[in-house]
């Protein structure tokens, strides 16, 4: 069986690690190495992690990654679960995110055995919590996580990097020719496709903190509205970090606001998810068949060969500054627009019939 690790990286999170570090010393009994990297924190986290006893111990690692930022810190991972646990599988998992299912780390184990040398990367179902004080807007993203983990089970989805895993040839492939950026996990499970690998589906969920989103009313409407400066102002490469323990009051969604909240949620799952594995299904980088088609037929269409051909995605654009172009020349195509209308009806539906049912 291949060896898996699971990298928790952390960054002054001193009130938020018991909740990881409790959901990992409840999984079911398995063999992944268990790896935290403390990114320069000055609040007493590192002491708290190197304290554990399963670290005392060593069946837990930790070790400092003196670059501030997400992507250093998964690429010096990666080096350190390749050279020290012989790893060909990493996973990573947010201080402020953790598995809602005791046998999620099994079955990734497990999922990666069976895979073998095809494996790009393992996806879970994402579910925000910390919401529940605006009720139109935790309902609402209720209702997308429904869709979405309908769609992952039947047709896949692509990794988090608060929750996915990756094969080790794929992040060394990743890491060696791409820049710092944000939302590494979507890039790197589209290069994973590129490549011809396999994305597979754990159906344990990840619960992560919407501290982010509700942070002020900025941030709020960005994400909201699919605002592609949400992604882009990100400081998770940067020495200053944003104090999210700090905001300003957020009024909930009104039913104006919830329309538009579908259509844009239709959006970014459209132009980030269904139509890149259009794209590459038709690339033959999946078997015919496979997942890759989902954004045809869950709007139904069937799109000529000329709708997709104005659209390509190549290596250089996924790892460089070159990815939100390729975003907007995504969302502004006719495909797009149409994969969208199909996804808000979805949305809308499943939502009426949440309420319904409540």
């Amino acid at each position: 069986m291949p060896t898996t690790a699971l990298v928790v990286p952390f960054h002054n999170e001193v009130d938020r690690l018991s909740s990881v570090i409790r959901a990992l010393r409840n999984q079911a009994s398995h063999e992944v190495e268990i790896v935290f990297v403390d990114n320069r924190s000055t609040d007493g986290s590192v002491d708290l992690v190197r304290e554990l006893e399963e670290v005392a111990s060593r069946r837990w690692h930790c070790f400092t990654e003196e670059r501030v930022g997400k992507f250093h810190v998964m690429r010096s991972a990666t080096e350190f679960c390749v050279r020290e646990l012989d790893a060909s599988v990493v996973g990573f998992l947010d201080a402020d995110s953790y598995p809602t299912d005791g046998r999620w780390l099994c079955e990734a184990s497990l999922i990666a055995d069976q895979a073998g040398n095809r494996l790009g990367f393992i996806h879970s179902p994402c579910e925000y919590s910390e919401h529940e004080a605006w009720p139109v807007f935790h309902a609402a993203c209720e209702t997308c996580h429904a869709v979405v983990e309908a769609v992952s089970r039947r047709f896949g989805w692509f990794a988090n990097a608060a929750g996915g895993f990756f094969s080790v040839r794929l992040l060394q492939r990743y890491f060696g020719i791409a820049e710092p950026a944000t939302e590494i996990g979507l890039r790197m499970s589209l290069f994973g496709l590129w490549l011809g690998l396999e994305g597979h589906h754990n159906g344990g969920a990840v619960r992560t903190s919407a501290r982010r989103i509700v942070r002020d009313p900025v941030s709020f409407k960005r994400w909201c509205t699919y605002s592609r400066e949400f992604y882009l102002d990100k400081d998770l490469n940067r020495e200053q970090k944003i104090d999210l323990s700090k905001g300003s009051p957020v009024p909930d969604l009104t039913p104006t606001q919830l329309q538009l909240f579908f259509r844009r949620q239709a959006v970014k799952m459209s132009c980030r998810t269904l139509v890149p594995m259009a794209l590459l299904g038709s690339r033959g980088a999946a078997e015919p068949g496979e997942h890759a088609l989902a954004a045809i037929e869950l709007s139904g269409l069937d799109p000529s060969e000329g709708e997709l051909a104005n659209l390509s995605i190549a290596a250089e654009t996924l790892t460089t500054s070159r990815f939100e172009a390729l975003l907007q020349e995504i969302e502004r195509s006719a495909f797009c627009r149409r994969v969208s209308e199909a996804v808000e009806q979805r949305l809308h539906a499943t939502y009426e019939s949440r309420i319904r049912s409540s």
